[in-house]
């Protein structure tokens, strides 16, 4: 009878820890073969009112509460990957040199809206708060100071947790993004990331068809943040880490 109890106990435990060991150290190798970004980035602009016409009501809806607070979009555009295709919108208000972004994913499941708050200094170094449910999955870099708060889908909310960390943060080289050349601004930014984490060894040098895929570290590390046991004890770590920021 004890031999039978052991033999189910372990054919119970092989079942559930299979799908996790999969997750775990299969899917980065089929990540690392399959899916690439954008070799450079290029954010052509786009007519505003025919983007806003297929988005979804969460994007419609965050897009309401930026121009309630006082931003005005400057700019719409978008890129793709191998796995999704993202749209976005930029914003200023130039009373106080603030940008905000609204970025919708288009996955197999549905669109995903971001907002994000940021704000640039003269080093190059970008101030950013998002409500992003997702972690992220980049390395470190010295230019992103980025903060999430998963959950927060108040704009007025979000944005007085920005401008508590922008004030502890008492940086005084702010500057704007240049009036018309914002898209292109936040292209080459992207790309300056996209050259740190190549030199990093997170993604491998862009193929000549230009595109950039992850290296086997890279495809290791972006899934395992994506997955439990790490996706949970990442969310709160960056929920400890911004409220700690805007303290």
């Amino acid at each position: 009878m004890l031999t039978l109890f052991w033999i189910l106990f372990w054919i119970l435990v092989v079942a559930l820890a299979t799908p996790l060991l999969l997750r775990l150290l299969v899917a980065p190798l089929l990540v690392y073969r399959n899916q690439y970004f954008p070799g450079r980035y290029v954010l052509p602009p786009q007519d505003l009112a025919a983007f806003l016409h297929v988005r979804g009501a969460a994007f419609l809806f965050n897009h309401q509460q930026l121009l309630e607070l006082g931003f005005k979009p400057v700019g719409a555009s978008g890129f793709a990957m191998s796995h999704s295709t993202s749209s976005m919108i930029i914003y200023r208000r130039d009373e106080d040199l603030l940008t905000a972004s609204l970025l919708a994913t288009s996955q197999p499941n549905g669109e995903l809206a971001v907002m994000e708050f940021n704000q640039l200094h003269a080093d190059g170094v970008a101030l950013g708060v998002n409500n992003s449910p997702i972690p992220g999955v980049y390395p470190p870099w010295w230019r992103r100071r980025s903060y999430r708060l998963r959950g927060v889908t108040d704009a007025a909310t979000l944005l007085d947790r920005f401008q508590a960390i922008r004030a502890r943060m008492a940086r005084t080289d702010v500057v704007p993004l240049p009036a018309g050349e914002e898209l292109q601004t936040i292209a080459n930014y992207m790309n300056d990331e996209l050259q740190a984490m190549t030199e990093r060894g997170f993604l491998r040098p862009a193929d000549p068809d230009g595109k950039a895929r992850l290296s086997l570290r890279g495809a290791y590390q972006a899934c395992w943040k994506l997955s439990w046991p790490f996706k949970p004890m990442l969310d709160a770590r960056d929920l400890r880490q911004a409220r700690a920021a805007a303290a």
